[in-house]
């Protein structure tokens, strides 16, 4: 908005001051809002849920588990490069000093989708059995 020296509204060509207003990010609601979910999450427990929900006496919970092969293939892979490991640490000895390198210095893991044709690639190559 534009002002003259007055502090009167005025055509810009004519100001001697022009202010910038913003209207602010966040209403006064949504700061409360967001103030409650972080109270509400501050209180989640680890099993996942509000601790308003444990009281024995209303105790209406069960267990129901999935597959997930994703899952399952990050766990056998898991398994598979922490014996991989093992081996390892047991050649550099006892004590190896700190500064050897250890085999999972500087390993970042993720599971990445293969494009269709890796996939391909990977279902038409032979088995090894042994």
């Amino acid at each position: 908005m534009a002002y003259d020296r007055d502090g009167k509204r005025c055509p810009v060509a004519e100001a001697w001051e022009i202010r910038v207003e913003r209207e602010p990010e966040w209403s006064d609601q949504d700061r409360a809002d967001l103030l409650a979910l972080a109270a509400y999450e501050a209180d989640l427990c680890e099993c996942g849920f509000h601790i308003s929900q444990h009281d024995p006496a209303k105790n209406t919970y069960t267990f129901e588990q999935d597959h997930c092969p994703i899952l399952a293939s990050s766990a056998k892979y898991g398994r598979l490069i922490g014996e991989q490991d093992a081996e390892r640490m047991k050649a550099l000895g006892d004590k190896p000093p700190a500064s050897a390198d250890r085999p999972d210095d500087g390993r970042r893991v993720f599971i990445r989708r293969l494009s269709d044709l890796e996939a391909s690639e990977q279902q038409n190559k032979p088995t090894r059995r042994g």
